[in-house]
């Protein structure tokens, strides 16, 4: 029999899987509940936020989950395509089956991620063994269970998972791996910036632009679909993007677009953040846009003589007058790292926001924002009083960290 406290756990499980609440919602309402002493579920159903249609879904989802007709991981993937296609629970688990059946493959038994967590003490010992019972009896990844949990953030898996990335497939040293792992906990930071900080990141080719990157890039999957598609990815060696079609979470013709997107931009057409832009475009258009069309729509609109000079992007931002900057430059070269120190000597910047600036400055070269984007995301640092990638949240951007760390 399953008590109240796992009935609610189930349920909000549910609701975040299927992207009807994110994890920042479910913390308000976590305080809502707190300050009105009432359970969480009913302060999720009073507000109104969610359709009673749709909670009629994740009901009939729960019902079946503790009946154990299904586990909780069909019941997620179910939700997401009854939710996109708006079909019964029924149905919406026949095709979530038949999806699992065209992109089955082997699973690779693997404690990587696991050995890796407790190398690093992020992850104890002890907790092993009630985490591997959960995964068994939901059929959910251990990371994912883990974010479920609340043992470690959507932010610290992705460090995880993609600090394993690089020891697969970039030979990074599993030392080198638990060190930068749990400096990249210890001070809340990306897996690269740690790596940036110990002398050890390896700069990546900006055109090899991946296709989970590509769909978080134009807004189409959250951070936490990125990490758990991620996960599967690693460990049970499935392509990224027919993992996504399995986890309901696009349909084939946007997951096609995007590949022909990808290879718009290695062959030079379109920057990386073009290529989402015109992924969102043929996504969430009113007709059947084609990608082409898409291409040629955003393209109308580049700049194509863009400023890269940091003095000019951090003046543009606002964290300096022109005045001051050409003052404090008049004899200086045009290296972004020698006008930073001269900034910073001038006391015209802080080091922070020069950090800032410098890693914008290279998403800027590197096709992954526009020299807008850069303006507004160092403007919101600035006033804000933030880091970088805390103002990416707030403004629901993402520029892969990997390539903000190659300065020139």
């Amino acid at each position: 029999m399953i008590n109240q406290t796992e009935h609610a756990q189930i349920f909000v499980q549910l609701l975040v899987g299927a992207g009807l609440i994110d994890r920042s919602e479910f913390a308000d309402f976590k305080k809502v509940a707190r300050d009105l002493n009432i359970p969480v579920i009913q302060a999720i159903m009073n507000s109104g936020s969610i359709p009673k249609e749709k909670l009629n879904l994740v009901g009939d989802a729960l019902g079946r989950v503790q009946s154990k007709q299904i586990s909780p991981d069909l019941a997620i993937r179910a939700l997401r395509v009854a939710v996109k296609k708006g079909i019964g629970l029924g149905e919406a688990i026949n095709e979530a089956k038949d999806l699992h059946k065209t992109t089955r493959t082997v699973v690779t038994a693997t404690n990587d991620l696991t050995n890796l967590l407790l190398d690093a003490q992020v992850l104890k010992r002890e907790h092993l063994g009630p985490l591997l019972v959960k995964c068994h009896e939901s059929s959910i990844m251990i990371g994912q269970v883990m974010v479920i949990e609340g043992m470690v953030s959507v932010t610290g898996l992705l460090s995880a998972l993609n600090v394993l990335t690089l020891v697969r497939e970039a030979g990074l040293s599993r030392e080198i791996a638990i060190k930068a792992l749990q400096q990249a906990y210890q001070k809340r930071i990306t897996i690269e910036q740690a790596l940036f900080e110990m002398g050890k990141f390896v700069r990546p080719d900006a055109r090899q632009v991946k296709i989970g990157e590509l769909f978080l890039m134009s807004a189409l999957i959250s951070r936490e679909d990125y990490a758990e598609c991620l996960e599967i990815e690693l460990f049970k060696q499935k392509d990224f993007g027919d993992t996504l079609l399995e986890r309901g979470l696009v349909n084939q013709e946007i997951n096609s677009a995007a590949v022909h997107l990808l290879e718009a931009v290695a062959g030079g057409i379109a920057r990386p953040y073009e290529a989402a832009r015109a992924l969102n475009l043929v996504a969430k258009g009113d007709t059947d846009l084609r990608v082409n069309d898409a291409i040629h729509s955003v393209l109308s609109d580049r700049e194509e003589l863009e400023n890269f000079k940091l003095g000019d992007l951090i003046v543009d931002a606002g964290l300096c007058s022109r005045e001051a900057l050409e003052k404090t430059l008049a004899a200086s070269s045009d290296s972004a790292i020698k006008v930073g120190s001269c900034l910073i000597k001038s006391h015209l910047i802080d080091e922070k926001y020069l950090y800032s600036a410098l890693r914008l400055q290279t998403a800027l070269r590197q096709g992954f924002l526009s020299r807008a984007g850069v303006i507004e995301v160092l403007r919101h640092c600035y006033q804000a009083k933030i880091t970088l990638d805390q103002a990416f949240i707030d403004l629901g951007i993402f520029v892969p960290s990997r390539m903000q760390w190659s300065w020139v």
